[in-house]
């Protein structure tokens, strides 16, 4: 048998492998490095996050520009400034490349005045009805036509008085309201001496009389004390008076001159004899109407 031929080696080049590509390189260097310093990676990512923030609100999201920029890259209309075209003196108007613009400023007096509310005006009837409620006692602010808390609350008050309807608000039916009761209030005169007292005092006059003659001095004639109020009656007049708002009543058992001028607008308000005294007469009213 003949010998069988070895086959030769196969001689055909052997394909190397290829290594990582550039760009899988330096992905596997910066992961290697994120990994060793995660600190660092997460304060440099945060801080480019809150800077983009920033600057885009600072170049894109500002409605209005800086005053004095340092670089002016666009025109801005300012506030209140309207322009103007202005000819030139010399210049044609006809041609279109001369242009002028006059800047109008709103001045600050302008602008004060336009803020400024408007001041209501004094009403005529307002006024009246003040010195109305005032000659009454019940209103004790400046008569300026002006319709305040005050003024509400003494036409308030006088409503409820009267059994009207409790608005607050000044009318000429108000008005005339107030003028009728103070027309028909009359001052009833203080009670006649009896017959017995004036011939006493005829008499008490006579014996004055011939002493002046017998003596030719001047005598003076002796006044008739008045018996005050007891101290408790006129507390209670007071304090009820207070109540209803009659203003500069102290409590304190004196009938002064402020306490007369309280007695005398309530007689006149409820159409009493007018006498300005503390009475039982008043006492008894003012229980009435429930003040005390």
């Amino acid at each position: 048998m003949a010998a069988s031929k070895r086959k030769s080696p196969d001689k055909r080049s052997v394909k190397k492998k290829k290594g990582p590509s550039t760009v899988a390189v330096m992905l596997h260097s910066v992961g290697a490095q994120i990994a060793r310093h995660p600190r660092l990676l997460g304060g440099v990512a945060g801080f480019s996050v809150v800077f983009s923030f920033v600057a885009a609100n600072a170049l894109w999201y500002q409605p209005k520009h800086h005053p004095a920029p340092l670089l002016a890259t666009r025109a801005f209309e300012a506030d209140g400034v309207t322009p103007v075209k202005v000819s030139k003196a010399g210049a044609d108007d006809s041609d279109p490349g001369v242009t002028t613009f006059r800047i109008e400023r709103q001045s600050e007096d302008n602008a004060a005045d336009a803020a400024r509310p408007a001041t209501p005006s004094a009403s005529p009837l307002v006024r009246d009805i003040q010195t109305a409620l005032a000659g009454r006692g019940l209103y004790d602010g400046p008569a300026d036509g002006l319709t305040g808390p005050r003024t509400t609350s003494a036409i308030v008050f006088f409503q409820e008085t009267e059994g009207l309807e409790m608005t607050g608000e000044p009318s000429k039916e108000l008005l005339a309201r107030i003028r009728n009761i103070d027309q028909a209030v009359a001052v009833i005169p203080d009670e006649r001496p009896s017959m017995d007292q004036t011939a006493s005092t005829a008499r008490r006059a006579d014996d004055v009389a011939e002493l002046i003659r017998a003596s030719a001095q001047d005598v003076p004639t002796p006044m008739k004390a008045q018996k005050d109020a007891p101290v408790e009656l006129v507390m209670k007049i007071q304090k009820a008076l207070s109540g209803l708002a009659y203003a500069n009543v102290k409590v304190d058992g004196v009938a002064g001159a402020a306490t007369r001028t309280a007695i005398r607008n309530f007689e006149k308000s409820y159409r009493l004899p007018v006498t300005g005294e503390p009475s039982e007469r008043v006492l008894k009213k003012l229980q009435s109407i429930g003040a005390i």
